[in-house]
């Protein structure tokens, strides 16, 4: 063989060479990050190894109904199980206790958990799109939420239990025709939007929330008294 023949077929010998090592490297990353990988989208996949889960967006799958397993996922940080066809949620999801984001709206929901308040650090829970006809008392105990969205649902009354860190709270588009309490103990309540309901009378009380700064009450059949109050609200807060 030539010398120009041994030398191409060295640097072929030495391409190939090259080639299986970043395919190796390549496998090897791939399958590292699988096994480290936080986010998934898949509930099956994530049952697999659940100690490794922190986001899971479980949306638009067509799901009636959530194992009991899903309490495996300890590390769980975001779940997103919404547009889906859930009725229950299982007592198991109080087992969550690093979960800082549930979004359960647009389901079948009528009614949610005890162990739901066990979730110490959930800061926004979504339950729009429902079924519940009152707000949850099973929600007690959510001391970190920020944010809760109950909008077109089916409620009438509102008792809102104290959640001491609640800054936003959405009650639009349910059927809601008196506050049965004035949301005082609602200290950080900074946006309340009480869109399209059926409320007459507002008790006055409500614009002593010291934080709130935004309030929707548009597509309600407020009286005259009402109307009066709140457009007074609304020129107070243009001016600031």
């Amino acid at each position: 063989m030539t010398f120009k023949g041994k030398g191409v077929k060295t640097i072929l010998s030495l391409t190939l060479a090259c080639f299986t090592i970043l395919c190796a490297y390549v496998s090897f990353k791939f399958f590292a990050l699988k096994n480290t990988q936080s986010y998934f989208d898949s509930l099956d996949e994530a049952l697999e190894n659940p100690e490794l889960v922190k986001v899971l967006i479980i949306r638009n799958q067509e799901i009636d109904s959530l194992p009991a397993s899903i309490g495996k996922m300890v590390n769980l940080r975001v779940l997103n199980i919404a547009n889906n066809h859930l009725r229950v949620l299982p007592q198991s999801i109080g087992l969550l206790q690093n979960l800082e984001e549930l979004s359960v709206e647009s389901n079948e929901l009528s009614t949610l958990p005890v162990a739901l308040g066990r979730l110490k650090r959930l800061k926004i829970l979504n339950l729009g799109a429902n079924r519940l006809s009152e707000v949850p008392a099973e929600m007690i105990g959510l001391d970190s939420l920020r944010s809760l969205n109950l909008a077109n649902n089916q409620i009438e009354k509102v008792n809102v239990p104290e959640f001491p860190a609640l800054e936003d709270l959405d009650l639009s588009e349910n059927g809601i025709v008196e506050l049965a309490a004035p949301l005082l103990h609602l200290r950080l309540l900074k946006k309340l939007d009480l869109y399209n309901n059926q409320i007459d009378k507002l008790p006055e009380t409500l614009f002593a929330l010291p934080l709130l700064n935004e309030l929707i009450l548009s597509g309600n059949p407020l009286d005259e008294g009402s109307r009066e109050r709140y457009s007074n609200f609304l020129k107070v807060k243009a001016t600031k």
